[in-house]
């Protein structure tokens, strides 16, 4: 059988060994499958890698998954929640699908039929966020703007979403303020 085990020195899956550090990109979630109707179980998928590669593992129970994701937050989700937010101290910016985040806001797409599409700036206090089926939304209050990002097709959303609830929990202005003085 496979064997799926992440300790300080790594994941191993299928024999392969990914050190933690190497890890940039991370995306898990759920789908539930039914026949004609009539619940036929959850797949669990999980995807990490690096800049080149990435690595996808389906499973089936549900506390392996919960497991294993809850140790890949901890040992590859924090840390690069903590590398975003010393970026954006630094002035960069960062894309999320068509999203650009700054320390002070995130940059939204409007798609429009027969022009081209229009880019909307909003600050922090100027947005919400929500959860739909296997997506998080963020959503202008100006001009009804909203952008889904989906858990399992696009990278590092569970650290977006982290980095934004930890941001409207403590009220900060902008995302570099989560670290603190310094």
């Amino acid at each position: 059988k496979d064997r799926l085990s992440i300790s300080p020195e790594g994941i191993v899956w299928k024999g392969r060994q990914w050190e933690l550090d190497s890890i940039s990109r991370i995306r898990w979630g759920g789908t539930r499958k039914s026949v004609n109707g009539i619940p036929a179980g959850t797949t669990y998928s999980i995807t990490f890698g690096n800049e080149s590669e990435l690595c996808s593992i389906e499973l089936s129970k549900k506390e392996i998954y919960e497991n294993f994701i809850d140790r890949l937050w901890r040992a590859v989700g924090v840390r690069l929640m903590f590398q975003y937010l010393e970026g954006l101290r630094a002035g960069e910016k960062y894309k999320f699908g068509s999203a650009l985040i700054s320390d002070q806001g995130i940059e939204l797409e409007r798609m429009k039929w027969f022009s081209n599409n229009e880019r909307v700036y909003n600050n922090w206090s100027e947005v919400l966020i929500y959860n739909g089926p296997g997506v998080f939304c963020v959503e202008s209050k100006k001009g009804k703007v909203t952008k889904s990002f989906s858990y399992q097709d696009e990278d590092n959303i569970h650290v977006l979403e982290a980095m934004f609830r930890w941001l409207w929990k403590t009220g900060g202005r902008n995302m570099s303020s989560l670290l603190g003085e310094g």
